[in-house]
């Protein structure tokens, strides 16, 4: 679902401001990322090259070499077995939410990253990944950017409507509501609380 990946697309759009931190070396642990939100995180953190499978919905170019292991709305075990990671790492996105229960019963080391709608808690998930992959540091500085871009800027006085695949607007409350308002924008939508048809 859209709303839940809105926050990402903006950590992606930062990932270049990263590009003054050299790259961390090309070894590491054989990640597979059975969300499409955890594998923009690990690209944000320059990190791609840890992938040995990735949610067929993470569709950035940077990741077309890297295998897909299903969606990650109907996954299962048999695809990431075969990637042979050394670290698998997803979201609350990934359905069944039995499969990490799955993936630890046969021996895979799994880590489930949480964190919340709240466009500002998204930081602690940056946090996790990197953690997880060994980049503290460089996750720390990308979480740090990722909470100041989402501090509003003056007002333009524009109007705008947020709406995930033209069904719903995002209200406030939403990530959509805050990255409206991190452009200085209005949120058209702002009466509504979250998200209505």
């Amino acid at each position: 679902m859209w709303r839940k990946r809105l926050p990402l697309l903006l950590a992606l759009a930062m990932a270049p401001a990263l590009a003054a931190t050299p790259a961390q070396p090309a070894v590491g642990p054989r990640v597979v990322a059975l969300t499409a939100d955890v594998a923009e995180i690990v690209l944000a953190l320059d990190a791609q090259h840890l992938l040995v499978g990735r949610d067929k919905l993470a569709r950035q170019p940077q990741l077309a070499k890297v295998p897909e292991i299903g969606s990650s709305r109907a996954l299962t075990p048999q695809p990431v077995l075969a990637s042979k990671p050394d670290l698998v790492l997803g979201s609350d996105q990934a359905q069944p939410p039995a499969i990490y229960d799955q993936l630890q019963a046969l021996g895979l080391k799994v880590g489930r990253i949480r964190h919340s709608e709240d466009p500002a808690a998204f930081a602690d998930g940056i946090r996790q990944v990197g953690q997880a992959l060994g980049q503290a540091p460089r996750a720390e500085q990308l979480a740090a950017r990722w909470l100041k871009a989402l501090q509003p800027q003056a007002g333009k006085g524009k109007r705008v409507l947020f709406s995930y695949d033209g069904r719903l607007v995002a209200g406030s409350g939403t990530a959509g509501d805050a990255i409206i308002r991190a452009a200085g924008a209005m949120n058209s939508a702002a009466d509504v609380q979250g998200f209505l048809p």
